[in-house]
């Protein structure tokens, strides 16, 4: 629960992690998460999103784009989301992206992290490292 929910109890957490869902909700829900997140995040806390992500704009692989046509059919108001408009929310919610790992399945996992947060040695370390640590972090439990 994020701290300002209704029986949250102020708790914080190292990382939350949201896989495989701003793609089939409503926009409102991912600009809802990048607002709440900072508030439910320990000071060293990280965003991690996993899913189907467009880069500038742009659909990564014909895969990619089938899946948002077939999406957008189901519910105009779903789809494959452009990295930028993720940047921006994540400015907006006094975040910023750490790091971009490459998924199977043309996926992709974006870490995000509290733009307060001085910059950490593993945002220029090669992504293999940082993505093992990434892991580790998903393994943390509520502080």
């Amino acid at each position: 629960p994020a701290a300002d929910d209704e029986g949250g109890g102020g708790r914080r957490y190292d990382v939350v992690h949201c896989a495989n869902m701003i793609h089939i909700a409503p926009f409102a829900a991912c600009e809802g998460l990048f607002r709440n997140a900072p508030h439910a995040l320990t000071p060293c806390g990280l965003l991690l999103l996993y899913g189907p992500f467009r880069k500038n704009g742009r659909h990564t692989t014909p895969s990619n784009r089938s899946f948002d046509e077939s999406l957008r059919k189901r519910c105009a108001s779903w789809g494959v989301r452009n990295d930028q408009d993720l940047l921006a929310l994540a400015v907006r919610a006094g975040m910023r992206l750490r790091a971009r790992h490459a998924m199977p399945c043309n996926n992709e996992l974006l870490v995000f992290e509290r733009a307060d947060r001085p910059p950490s040695p593993q945002a220029s370390a090669p992504p293999n490292a940082a993505a093992a640590d990434d892991a580790n972090a998903v393994a943390t439990s509520p502080t």
